[in-house]
C-alpha cells in the first residue's frame, strides 16, 4: 500500500521533474508511477482531468451497472455519512472513469475544478500520478497525499482508493476513493476505503455463489433429460463452469463474457465458437446469468477440443488407453461400421462421439441412441400400461410400465428422459422406480424357481 507517511517536498517534487531523479524518500509505488507518469508524457501542469465523451461515460456506466448497484447501499450511506466532513466518496470504473460521487456536496463541488467529478478520466496516463489511477495500476490500496501528486494543480486533494477484485479471477472490477483537500483530509479515510471496499467486494461474491448456484440448478434440470448429450455450461462472465466431457471445464473464454453485448449476438457467438452447439440463455429474475450449449439435435460441424483433436477428451496415459485410441484413429479414415464395447460408465459413447468427430463424417449428424430402451419386455410395459388405464379410473404414464425389467436404476431414468423429451413437465422418476424394483424382484423370483427346478 502506498503509505502516507514518507515526507516528500516541493523540492524533490521539482528535482525530479528536472533530472529525473526519484526522492529516496518517496514510496516504492509512488516512485514507480512518477516515473511511469513522466514516461507517458503527462504535463505536470495539467490542471484537471480530461472528461470522456458521452457515449464513453454511457457505456462505462452500463458496463459497471452491477457494481454501481452493489455500491448503492455504501454510497447511500455516504451521502449522511461524510456530509459537511470535507471528503466525497468516489466509485470509478477498472479504466478509472469515474462513475459516482457522494459526501460533503462543497467538496463535490470543488471538485469539478479539476475535474474530480461523473465521467473525469483519472487514469495515471491522463493526469499523472493519484489514488484512482494508481491503485488502478499496481492492484494494491493507494494513499496519495499532496505533493505526491504528479501534476502540480492536483496536489491540493489528498486521496485513498482501493481497487475492488473479482472474487473469482482477481482483476479489478472498480475503484473506491476517498479524496479531500490536504488540508481537511482524516487519516482514517484509508480505513473507510478499505471497508467499503471489502463490503462491495462481499456483496459481489454472494451475487456470484447466487448466480452459480441457479446456473446449477438450471443445468441438472436439462441434464436429467438429455443425459447422454454433451453439455457445456457457462457463465455470464464467460467461464466454464461444468463440461460433461471435462474437455473445457473451468476454463475462461477469452471475449466470453456477456458485457454490453445482446442475448442474441452473445448467444450466437458461443453458438459459433463450439462449433454450432445448441445455445439457450438462463436466467434468474428475468436477466440472463449464463448459458447451456447442448449437441443433443446433431449439428453440422463436430465440436472442438482446445487442441482441435477430438480426442484429447481422454485423459488417460494408461498404455491400454493409449493402444485404444492409436486404434480408433486408425478407423476413422474409412467408413467401416465400428463394433465398440465395454461395461457401462466405461466411455463408449464418448469414444464413439470422438471418432465420428475425427472421421470424414464430421461434418453429418451424430445421433446417439440407447439401445436398453429398445427392449422387447420395455414395449410389453408400455402397452401392459395403456391396457391398464382403459380399465383404471386413475390413470398413469404409459411410459412408466418401460421400467417394469431388472436393470435398475437405467430402466427409470429411460423412463423419465423419455417423458420430459415429450413433455418438460413430466416427473416420472420416483413413479417408474415402482415397477422397476418389481422387475427386479420378478426375476430374482424367476431365477430362483429355474435354479430349485434344474440345479439338481
Amino acid at each position: 500500500m502506498v503509505a502516507r507517511g514518507h515526507f516528500v517536498r516541493k523540492a524533490d517534487w521539482a528535482r525530479f521533474l528536472e533530472t529525473g531523479l526519484v526522492p529516496g524518500d518517496l514510496d516504492p509505488d509512488l516512485a514507480a508511477s512518477w516515473l511511469r507518469s513522466r514516461d507517458c508524457g503527462v504535463l505536470p501542469d495539467r490542471i484537471s482531468a480530461p472528461q470522456v465523451a458521452n457515449e464513453i461515460l454511457s457505456r462505462t456506466r452500463k458496463e459497471t451497472a452491477e457494481l454501481r448497484r452493489l455500491a448503492r447501499t455504501a454510497l447511500l450511506r455516504a451521502r449522511a455519512m461524510l456530509k459537511d466532513t470535507g471528503v466525497m466518496m468516489i466509485l470509478a470504473s477498472p479504466d478509472c472513469v469515474i462513475t459516482e460521487t457522494e459526501g460533503d456536496r462543497g467538496v463535490i463541488d470543488t471538485g469539478r475544478e479539476n475535474r474530480l467529478q461523473i465521467g473525469g478520466d483519472w487514469q495515471e496516463t491522463s493526469i499523472g500520478t493519484n489514488a484512482i489511477g494508481t491503485a488502478a495500476a499496481s492492484g494494491r490500496p493507494a494513499l496519495v497525499h499532496g505533493i505526491q501528486h504528479f501534476c502540480e494543480e492536483i496536489q491540493r486533494w489528498s486521496c485513498a482508493a482501493v481497487p475492488i477484485l473479482d472474487p473469482v479471477d482477481g482483476t479489478v472490477r472498480g475503484i473506491v476513493d476517498i479524496s479531500g483537500q490536504t488540508d481537511m483530509f482524516q487519516p482514517q479515510s484509508m480505513a473507510l476505503a478499505m471497508a467499503v471496499g471489502d463490503e462491495i467486494s462481499q456483496a459481489l461474491a454472494r451475487l456470484i455463489g447466487e448466480e452459480r448456484e441457479a446456473l446449477y440448478q438450471q443445468f441438472m434440470d436439462r441434464r436429467a433429460r438429455w443425459q447422454n448429450t454433451h453439455m457445456i455450461l457457462i457463465d455470464r462472465r464467460g467461464a466454464v463452469l461444468h463440461d460433461t466431457r471435462a474437455v473445457w471445464s473451468h476454463q475462461a473464454i477469452r471475449g466470453g463474457a456477456f458485457g454490453a453485448r445482446g442475448e442474441e449476438d452473445w448467444a450466437g457467438e458461443m453458438s459459433d465458437r463450439f462449433s454450432g452447439m445448441d445455445s439457450e440463455v438462463l436466467r434468474r429474475d428475468g436477466l440472463p446469468i449464463g448459458m447451456v450449449l447442448t449437441a443433443y439435435r446433431g449439428h453440422r460441424r463436430p465440436v472442438e477440443t482446445p487442441s482441435g483433436d477430438p480426442f484429447d477428451a481422454f485423459l488417460g496415459t494408461d498404455p491400454a488407453i493409449l493402444k485404444l485410441l492409436e486404434h480408433a484413429r486408425c478407423v476413422t479414415a474409412s467408413n467401416v461400421p465400428v463394433l465398440i464395447s465395454g461395461e457401462t460408465g466405461t466411455g463408449k459413447e464418448l469414444l464413439a462421439r470422438a471418432i465420428h468427430d475425427a472421421s470424414s463424417r464430421r461434418h453429418g449428424h451424430y445421433v446417439p441412441v440407447n439401445c436398453g430402451a429398445l427392449r422387447a419386455d420395455s414395449a410389453a410395459g408400455v402397452l401392459m400400461a395403456r391396457a391398464m388405464n382403459l380399465v383404471s379410473r386413475s390413470k398413469i404414464n404409459p411410459l412408466i410400465g418401460s421400467a417394469g425389467v431388472s436393470a435398475v436404476p437405467m430402466a427409470a431414468r429411460v423412463s423419465q428422459i423419455e417423458g420430459q423429451r415429450a413433455d418438460p413437465g413430466n416427473y416420472l422418476l420416483m413413479h417408474a422406480m415402482g415397477p422397476n424394483v418389481a422387475g427386479v424382484i420378478g426375476t430374482a423370483v424367476v431365477a430362483g424357481y429355474f435354479i430349485a427346478q434344474y440345479a439338481g
